[in-house]
């Protein structure tokens, strides 16, 4: 994985001008691939209460304000093993809730077909 550090001076690091104009051009091209992705998925769930997620997005791609992996840097073994425990249970819980997304949409589209269903299963029982 790539590390890509930004030069930018101690003054203009803490501006937000100063952020965003020491972000090279293939990081906004990720982020607006990425905020693309997310727009349309929080479209197609009908969820638009996501949609503040993208200041997540904003801070990975752009700002970097927030230290998301300030326990890597720790030397403290028991800081670095916690929180890597922490870490995958996240992880965990953001994947169990896409899963069951995903369930609501099956069991909506399934719902809405229902009529087309109901009328098989009548037919083949009489």
């Amino acid at each position: 994985m790539e590390k890509e550090k930004t030069t930018i001076s101690p003054e203009k690091e803490k501006s937000i001008k100063g952020r965003f104009s020491g972000v090279r051009k293939s990081r906004w091209i990720r982020f607006s691939i990425a905020c693309i992705i997310y727009i349309a998925f929080a479209i197609w769930l009908d969820n638009y209460y996501i949609l503040p997620g993208l200041l997540v997005l904003l801070d990975i791609y752009i700002t970097r304000f927030i230290p998301w992996t300030f326990w890597k840097k720790s030397k403290n073994k028991a800081t670095r093993k916690t929180m890597e425990w922490v870490d995958a249970i996240l992880y965990a819980l953001v994947a169990v809730y896409l899963i069951n997304t995903f369930k609501i949409i099956r069991s909506r589209l399934l719902l809405s077909k229902r009529p087309y269903w109901s009328v098989i299963i009548c037919l083949s029982v009489s």
